[in-house]
C-alpha cells in the first residue's frame, strides 16, 4: 500500500526549488553585468573588431551591444548598426575568423580504373555514361565520344561540355547554387549583394542565359 501524499511537504520542496532557481537567475544576471567591465578590450582597433566578431558567434551570452561598442568605438544603436553591417559585408576589411570557405565545388579526379574504362570508350569512339556534380547531387549524363575525351583531359571540362556551357560557367553555376547577383544599385552606389534564384531545377545553360539577361531581387522589383 502506497504512503499517503504529503501535500505540505511537496509544496515546501517546490518552493525551495523555485527559490534556488531564482537565486541562480540572479547570479546569472550579475555575471552578465560584469561582462561589460571584465570583457577583454584589445587596444588595437583591428584586433578588437576581430575579437568582437568571434565572440558574437561563439558566446551568445555576451550582449551584442557590448561587442558592437568594442568593435566600432561607438555606442548604443549606432554601434549595433555599424557592427552588424561591417560583420556581414563581403568587402569587410576584417574577415570573420570563423568563416572558413569551403573548397570550390567540382568533379573529383578520375580513379585509375575509371580512367582506364573511359580511355577504352575514347579509343573505340564510344559514348559513356558518367555521374557528374550537379546542384542537387550527382547527375547522370551520357557523354559523346568527344566529351569523353574532354572528361579524360579534365572532368570539369567534360561535365561542362555535356551541360552545354563553358567550364568557367559550369563551375560558376555550382558555386552560385543557382543564384545570380541582383543587378540593381543600392543608395550608396554599390551593386546589391542579394541573390536571385530561378526555378528549383534550373540547368546550367538556363542559368547562364538568366545571368546574361540580368535580374533583380524582390527588394528592387524582381
Amino acid at each position: 500500500m502506497s504512503e499517503p501524499f504529503d501535500h505540505d511537504a511537496a509544496l515546501e520542496a517546490l518552493a525551495q526549488d523555485i527559490q534556488a532557481l531564482r537565486a541562480a537567475e540572479d547570479d546569472l544576471r550579475r555575471r552578465k553585468a560584469t561582462l561589460r567591465t571584465d570583457l577583454p578590450r584589445p587596444s588595437d582597433p583591428i584586433a578588437a573588431r576581430r575579437f568582437a566578431i568571434a565572440a558574437y558567434w561563439t558566446a551568445p551570452e555576451v550582449p551584442t551591444e557590448i561587442l558592437a561598442e568594442l568593435a566600432t568605438g561607438l555606442s548604443g544603436g549606432k554601434a549595433i548598426y555599424k557592427f552588424t553591417r561591417e560583420m556581414t559585408a563581403r568587402d569587410s576589411d576584417v574577415p570573420c575568423m570563423l568563416c572558413v570557405r569551403e573548397a570550390p565545388r567540382g568533379n573529383p579526379p578520375l580513379e585509375p580504373f575509371e580512367r582506364e574504362i573511359l580511355q577504352l570508350h575514347a579509343d573505340r569512339d564510344q559514348s559513356a555514361t558518367m555521374q557528374i556534380e550537379w546542384l542537387w547531387g550527382a547527375h547522370s549524363v551520357d557523354l559523346t565520344p568527344d566529351q569523353v575525351r574532354l572528361y579524360l583531359q579534365d572532368p570539369d571540362l567534360g561535365a561542362a561540355a555535356a551541360s552545354g556551357v563553358s567550364r568557367d560557367d559550369y563551375l560558376a553555376w555550382l558555386e552560385s547554387e543557382g543564384g545570380i547577383q541582383c543587378g540593381a544599385a543600392t543608395q550608396s552606389g554599390r551593386r546589391c549583394l542579394r541573390s536571385v534564384y530561378g526555378a528549383p531545377h534550373e540547368e546550367p545553360a538556363e542559368w547562364v542565359q538568366r545571368r546574361a539577361r540580368g535580374d533583380y531581387c524582390h527588394i528592387h522589383g524582381g
